[in-house]
């Protein structure tokens, strides 16, 4: 998202630390669109994002991040494709970034590692040179999975990551890219399932995109899209002929026009601007 300064507040802070940054930025989403064969409707939705760092004399630099959303807003293809946004502020979520890495504290609101399908409460990241480690908690205990961890290594083309959590889930990939073709290979096992195995060809030069992935799970996936002079096109099927195609042409100072359909005759058409 494109990020205007819309407010730079210089405070007198306490002792130890310098002036505070605080940002705004935002989007908002119209159009018509319509669920499955149903009838079309408007959707008009809209978030505003803040954020707020300081610096110790120290060098440690303290963040704070919240939104809020409001409208009836649509989503594409997710099943529950209109809803009301309750137009409260979130949580914040707090950081602290410092040579020692980067903790972040938001109860309930830090993605797992292995699956973002539940959360923990703390979370911290460090990266030395090309390696990269990360950590999450649910220090509360009110979820299935109480920690996650994660490693990942690139060197020459070579990109390596596994991430696991404490209910013996895991997965693994080994990705090398050659100039504009990217191959990986993976595996993903949740809890007690059988381990899934893909294999996955990626394509990328010049506005185009392909990619091709095939799983041990006897399914598939293809993928393709363009992009140019502002225009962009993508389309995707599986092996169920699940397919969906969307379009966009952007119109300029961080307004673009938006289009899709797919198999479910899911639709919209609209315009989603940046802030």
């Amino acid at each position: 998202m494109k990020k205007i300064l819309l407010a730079t507040t210089i405070l007198s802070m306490s002792a130890g630390f310098a002036a505070a940054e605080v940002k705004l930025s935002g989007s908002a989403h119209m159009g018509v669109a319509r669920d499955a064969a149903g009838p079309f409707a408007v959707y008009n939705s809209a978030a505003i994002d803040a954020a707020a760092t300081v610096v110790s004399d120290s060098g440690v630099e303290f963040g704070m991040s919240t939104s809020v959303s409001f409208g009836h807003s649509y989503t594409f293809g997710d099943g529950d494709t209109f809803a009301t946004e309750a137009g409260t502020l979130g949580a914040p979520k707090l950081t602290a970034k410092g040579p020692f890495g980067t903790l972040t504290f938001k109860d309930g609101g830090v993605d797992q590692l292995y699956s973002d399908g539940t959360a923990g409460d703390v979370g911290y990241t460090v990266t030395a040179g090309d390696l990269a480690l990360g950590l999450v908690m649910d220090v509360n205990g009110d979820t299935a999975v109480g920690w996650s961890t994660s490693v990942g290594y690139t060197m020459s083309g070579v990109a390596i990551s596994v991430a696991l959590d404490d209910s013996s889930s895991y997965k693994a990939s080994l990705a090398y890219t050659a100039g504009s073709i990217t191959g990986t290979l993976g595996t993903d096992k949740a809890s007690a399932a059988a381990a899934v195995n893909t294999l996955t060809v990626a394509y990328a030069a010049d506005g185009m995109t392909a990619k091709f992935s095939a799983s041990t799970a006897q399914d598939y996936s293809i993928a393709a899209g363009y992009s140019a002079n502002g225009m962009g096109f993508d389309v995707s099927t599986n092996q169920d002929t699940e397919w969906k195609a969307t379009a966009s042409y952007d119109l300029g100072g961080g307004a673009k026009v938006v289009g899709g359909m797919n198999f479910t005759q899911d639709a919209y058409a609209g315009v989603d601007l940046t802030f």
